[in-house]
């Protein structure tokens, strides 16, 4: 590594655990709000802490088919909120580089990603985000949320 990206790395780890602390504040702060609303901030794994690079919020299994009219809405807020990157099988280049290192498993071998990924959004965490701003954040995905949550699919909202 360069000199000056050097320097820059090393005044970016002097932030890190603040920065993580920060996202991790915002994440926690959604999953209390989501908490039985239907909606639900994936679980943080048994062996580790998230950093809550964003917080990955699940659909139910019914409102899948809705995500992206959620999603839009959510954005409507002003609100970062995205759909996140599709599973590596569906990636054409990674799903061929995995197939000639024998280490591809497609649908078939990633049932959980194949359920779950449908039905995931992501909403922003931080570096940077005041606790203010999370709660905006939440306010404005539970305004969209009893909206639709409302409004059966095809229904006038």
């Amino acid at each position: 590594m360069a000199e000056f990206p050097a320097i820059v790395a090393l005044e970016a780890l002097d932030r890190v655990d603040s920065e993580i602390r920060a996202r991790q504040e915002a994440g926690h702060h959604y999953i209390d709000l989501l908490q039985g609303t239907g909606l639900a901030v994936v679980p943080e794994p048994p062996w580790g802490r998230s950093v809550f690079f964003k917080c990955p919020v699940l659909l139910p299994p019914d409102m899948k088919q809705r995500r992206k009219q959620i999603v839009d809405a959510i954005k409507a807020e002003n609100v970062s909120c995205r759909v996140p990157h599709r599973p590596l099988y569906a990636i054409p280049w990674v799903a061929e580089y995995l197939k000639k290192t024998g280490a591809f498993r497609g649908v078939e071998g990633c049932p959980i990603v194949a359920a779950t990924h449908p039905r995931l959004f992501e909403i922003e965490t931080g570096p940077h985000l005041p606790m203010e701003e999370a709660r905006l954040t939440g306010s404005a995905v539970m305004k969209v949320w009893r909206h639709f949550s409302a409004t059966p699919p095809g229904g006038v909202g």
